[in-house]
């Protein structure tokens, strides 16, 4: 049987894109503005792909083909990361703009597309824009295993009620004026701030002191906790570790991975939660810029029920079944990028000094062949990441190509926090 991913250790950080020179709207058709339902109904109801605990959306530009997309509170901009699909979406107007975010990097120009149809099962939408990133600044194909080309976040969040089931793999659309929450769910007051939302908790640090931190509610960021603010303490230097925590619009981000004691929003209490501490050259950005001090990720909200009501500045919570699981990371100290026509051709990218993969000598650009006793040709990214997160003293067998050279190698899972 194989194991069941957890959480990948790469971290898609949420983008914080912060427009450096703003593009000049053109006008807009004789058509509404933003996504409508088709129909008559008050909501409906979409499935969902969940990879990575991330979610996954068919979107389809302007009557062309669909395209898996993101669906992330933190971008306040759909975007799409590949531009070679534009020649296939009939996009005839685009404004030049400066865009930045997370990472070791400068700032970018990319183009804005305006006056767009998009669609979702059920949902259409006109007179939307979207930002054409340039060619290879992020490939999320690479981290998935499989085409995904975009993100989508507030413009749907600001016309509906969005309830997302991780468990069940659906979100369910529901205009404001229609929307009453379920039983037993708490409710918790959110602040839309340049349409992203954010929430106020409390967290116990490593010193078990409580602070309150403003975060973003992030459902496109993989990891549980990340915290920007070096006012709410990195951990203590006997309790972390260096890593690598993905990749941001504007490059790689490094930082620090560690546990909190404790994360407290109003009566749900979570347990020594995975925490990511970017490093201030990866933040590049000013806190004060991206108005918070971190953000919760999707390795925390895939332990409830999740309600997002910008119009009522509301987010609820219900537990679900994985409220109590235990909180793990990548334990090998791999990262795996896929490439070739059916994305399986493995390569590591990144292995973390001292982990368990750099005591077994592998390196990056080594090829992975098969994992335990089953080949690239058949295992998925995400089937190989859940070799990773099992529990500590299993013995990973890997067969890699270096050059020309084909090796064995053996791995023993270590968590080191």
């Amino acid at each position: 049987m194989l194991p069941i991913i957890q959480s990948f250790c790469i971290v898609l950080m949420g983008l914080f894109i912060i427009l450096v020179s703003t593009p000049t709207p053109l006008s807009a058709k004789n058509q509404p503005i933003g996504f409508k339902i088709i129909g008559n109904s008050n909501s409906i109801t979409i499935p969902i792909e969940t990879h990575n605990n991330l979610i996954l959306l068919p979107v389809k530009i302007n009557n062309s083909i669909n395209i898996n997309f993101i669906l992330d509170t933190g971008a306040r901009t759909t975007i799409l990361t590949e531009p070679v699909l534009s020649e296939f979406m009939h996009i005839e107007n685009t404004r030049t703009t400066l865009v930045r975010g997370l990472g070791q990097g400068k700032e970018i120009e990319a183009q804005v597309a305006t006056g767009l149809t998009m669609s979702i099962p059920g949902i259409v939408g006109h007179n939307l824009n979207m930002l054409i990133l340039p060619e290879g600044i992020l490939s999320f194909s690479e981290i998935f295993g499989k085409p995904v080309y975009g993100i989508i976040g507030n413009e749907l969040f600001k016309q509906f009620v969005v309830e997302i089931n991780y468990d069940k793999e659906y979100i369910t659309l529901t205009k404001p004026n229609k929307y009453k929450p379920k039983r037993k769910m708490q409710a918790f007051p959110l602040e839309i701030i340049q349409g992203k939302p954010y929430i106020k908790m409390k967290i116990n640090n490593y010193a078990k002191e409580l602070k309150e931190a403003k975060l973003l509610i992030d459902t496109g960021a993989t990891q549980g906790l990340s915290i920007f603010n070096p006012a709410l303490d990195i951990p203590h230097p006997d309790n972390n570790i260096p890593a690598y925590l993905g990749r941001g619009l504007s490059g790689d981000i490094y930082g620090q991975l560690a546990r909190v004691s404790k994360i407290h929003i109003g009566n749900f209490t979570l347990n020594k939660v995975i925490t990511s501490y970017p490093d201030s050259s990866s933040l590049q950005i000013n806190v004060k810029e991206i108005k918070c001090d971190g953000n919760i990720g999707a390795e925390v909200l895939r332990r409830f029920l999740v309600v997002i009501d910008y119009h009522g500045k509301r987010l609820f919570l219900k537990k679900n079944n994985n409220y109590k699981k235990r909180f793990t990371y990548n334990a090998s100290g791999l990262e795996i990028a896929a490439s070739g026509l059916d994305y399986h051709t493995y390569t590591i990218t990144q292995v973390r000094p001292g982990s368990p993969a750099d005591k077994a000598g592998l390196k990056v650009n080594d090829e992975v062949l098969r994992i335990g006793n089953l080949s690239n040709v058949v295992i998925s990214l995400g089937q190989i990441y859940g070799f990773f997160n099992q529990k500590e003293g299993k013995k990973i067998k890997l067969l890699i190509k270096r050059g020309t050279q084909k090796m064995k190698k053996k791995l023993i899972l270590e968590y080191e926090i």
